[in-house]
């Protein structure tokens, strides 16, 4: 099938307009004769139009990401929504309504919830058609924890950028800010002075039985990832937005560090065909 042009992606939405604009033309719109019955087909009306509009605009507006598309959406439909009711408020017999406004955002702000919710199910359902596992389906449908967030950060990444991280990490040579690094972690690696804490993090960075771990951290919404001795619990850290080392230490309690961070961690296993993603991960293994 061919593909659509991103011009003509607009001219549903377009035409939606044109609808709605006509609608609010007419100076006697029909109507039930019973006021609330009436009351209830012209709020009925104005909440469909906008959650309509609202998911016609959020078809063009995929390619600005599945967030950013529903803000615009949304935004986009609320802005119309204004100029309608100005344009009702040169209409005889029709006067602008705040109310209908707030209707048309509630509409609105239902279809981008809506239409955000389908994406994830069908996003999902590929996923698990693939082979990816139920797991993944349940992280990427509920998407509310951190654990479930960071797994759909991982399903978009592809194998080569895990793979340059993890070449980042095993070729570095120091960790930044050392000195101050160095007072703060040094004493617990067992490190007397900047030059052992340096000798000890290359030593480390090249171990290949780390286990590989990666999260948000919730300051700043920060992708990390640590690089974790199955032994002693000494461990790297890595910004995955910086693209830089951004600790080495050794926690006085490893398995109590572990084991608290289970359900918003996601342990990385490389394989031959590139990297699985283990949400039930167990310490020590």
């Amino acid at each position: 099938m061919a593909a659509i042009r991103p011009g003509l992606r607009w001219l549903p939405a377009l035409a939606w307009m044109g609808v709605i604009f006509a609608l609010s033309s007419q100076s006697h719109p029909p109507r039930p004769h019973n006021p609330f019955l009436a009351l209830l087909a012209y709020t009925a009306a104005h909440f469909l139009a906008y959650a309509v509009l609202a998911a016609l605009l959020h078809w063009p507006l995929r390619s600005a990401g599945r967030g950013r598309a529903g803000v615009l959406a949304f935004l986009l439909a609320a802005a119309y929504g204004i100029s309608d009711e100005l344009h009702q408020s040169v209409v005889p017999h029709r006067v602008p309504s705040l109310f209908d406004w707030l209707t048309d955002l509630a509409g609105a702000a239902w279809a981008v919830w809506s239409v955000s919710l389908l994406t994830r199910q069908r996003q999902a359902r590929r996923w698990q058609e693939r082979g990816i596992g139920r797991s993944v389906v349940r992280a990427v449908g509920a998407m509310a924890s951190p654990q479930a967030e960071r797994l759909a950060q991982l399903q978009t990444m592809r194998t080569e950028e895990i793979d340059a991280i993890v070449a980042a990490v095993r070729r570095a040579e120091t960790v930044p800010a050392l000195q101050r690094h160095f007072e703060k972690q040094g004493q617990l690696l067992g490190a007397r002075m900047p030059e052992e804490y340096v000798r000890l993090f290359r030593e480390h960075v090249r171990r290949q039985d780390l286990r590989v771990f990666t999260y948000i951290r919730p300051s700043g919404k920060v992708p990390m990832w640590e690089f974790v001795a199955p032994d002693t619990g000494t461990t790297v850290m890595y910004n995955e937005r910086r693209r830089s080392i951004w600790s080495f230490f050794r926690p006085r309690n490893a398995t109590a560090r572990m084991r608290g961070v289970q359900t918003n961690w996601i342990e990385a296993v490389q394989t031959p065909d590139g990297w699985r993603f283990v949400e039930d991960w167990i310490w020590p293994s």
